[in-house]
């Protein structure tokens, strides 16, 4: 029968034993923001400005609720107003204010654009994937009529 002796009594290693068993990691390197941008967007000064104006008009869309400054339905007897300090882009001829009636419909925008990229992606999809595995005149006849589209 073997005896074992419990964690607690063991004798421990010193500091100093267990470090010098150790090796040193090199650092991770901290990757700049031109590293980033140029593997990103490969130089591209185009496509950085585009993604910035969306993740202004995501962040817009998402703090719509807090931005707006009047009811977006709301009539006022002030119609065709040019913009001011009250209504930031003027009134339309209902006298709505155009700002609050712009942010709120960002959300509105987006969830169209989204249903409708996804839709067009799943059916071409669908298309692409029953033309492909047919072959044969289905696929020359779909092919056609994606190059006159």
């Amino acid at each position: 029968m073997l005896l074992s002796t419990p964690a607690s009594v063991m004798p421990r290693k010193g500091i100093s034993e267990n470090v010098a068993g150790l090796k040193a990691r090199p650092r991770p390197r901290l990757r700049s923001w031109r590293t980033i941008y140029f593997g990103v967007f490969g130089g591209d000064m185009l496509g950085l400005v585009g993604t910035l104006v969306l993740a202004l008009l995501v962040a817009t869309a998402v703090l719509g609720p807090w931005l707006v400054t009047h009811d977006p339905i709301l009539t006022t007897p002030g119609t065709l107003l040019p913009p001011s300090g009250e209504h930031w882009l003027g009134t339309d001829h209902f006298g709505r204010d155009v700002f609050s009636r712009t942010i709120t419909s960002l959300r509105v925008d987006f969830v169209v654009a989204v249903i409708g990229v996804s839709g067009a992606i799943f059916i071409g999809s669908v298309i692409g994937l029953v033309c492909g595995y047919l072959g044969g005149w289905l696929d020359d006849v779909v092919m056609r009529f994606v190059d006159i589209v």
